[in-house]
């Protein structure tokens, strides 16, 4: 099994033993520092990777996949970018099909989690094939959804109600992804009016306690791009200290929150 600070939670480690230890709670890390064992006299709460146990079975599986989200927020009327299910081997050519749900450029990608990796765009058929050959290979199904231009995008972790933090990602010189992981930076002290409204209506529509939600605005309008149960700051972490303090906060009213 990897070692913790091979899968990216070195500064998560720390965080939660930093809050563990100010509510007065006992932490046991177990399958090499994957999962978390938080005790006090009277309460004890599991976190594996960075799910806290804060949110329903259901409602966390939901979350983890992107088609599934849409239908929700769909049907709560809530804005966002569609993502279609497409299966591999059970239908029409997936190019057609893809050109059919949301015609070209269009984004192909797991419609499970996956945090960037395996995300492609194709602009044009030839494009899509090889991204779809690809995807065949790896995945039984996939997410399509359409490549819209994304003036930009905001990451909000929300806690029962509560904006804890906000963050506009700022894509990196020659990325079209704004993900951290990818060189994207993540942007302090930004006006959350517009992203603020879209990502709780998503936190209501899901029935989520503790998420991060992602908002893209395009052409003006804040759209709920993803949303995550497990909240993950590593990469934000690494920007400096007042990102480390920051993401050390979220996860301290986390801890909290599962020992009340």
């Amino acid at each position: 099994m990897a070692r913790f600070h091979d899968i990216g939670l070195r500064h998560f480690v720390a965080q939660i033993e930093q809050a563990g230890a100010e509510v007065g709670a006992r932490v046991r890390w177990h399958c090499d520092q994957w999962l978390a064992e938080l005790v006090t006299d009277d309460r004890r709460a599991l976190v594996i990777g960075r799910v806290f146990p804060l949110n329903d079975a259901a409602a966390a599986q939901i979350a983890t996949d992107k088609v599934a989200t849409c239908a929700l927020l769909a049907d709560a009327g809530v804005p966002f970018v569609p993502h279609h299910l497409l299966r591999f081997g059970t239908g029409p050519d997936p190019v057609a099909l893809t050109r059919e749900l949301v015609g070209l450029p269009a984004v192909l990608k797991p419609h499970r989690e996956s945090s960037g990796v395996d995300v492609l765009r194709a602009v044009d058929e030839a494009e899509a094939l090889a991204a779809l050959t690809y995807l065949e290979g790896r995945y039984r199904a996939i997410a399509v959804s359409p490549l819209l231009p994304i003036e930009d995008e905001y990451r909000l972790v929300v806690l029962d109600g509560d904006v804890l933090l906000v963050y506009r990602k700022a894509i990196a010189a020659g990325e079209w992804r704004h993900n951290l992981r990818f060189g994207a930076r993540p942007v302090l002290d930004v006006d959350p009016t517009a992203p603020t409204p879209a990502a709780l209506a998503a936190m209501r529509a899901l029935g989520l306690r503790f998420a991060s939600v992602d908002v893209a605005v395009v052409a003006g309008r804040p759209k709920v791009l993803e949303v995550n149960s497990g909240v993950s700051l590593e990469h934000f972490s690494q920007a400096g200290e007042r990102h480390r303090a920051l993401a050390a906060d979220v996860y301290r009213a986390a801890v909290r929150a599962c020992l009340a």
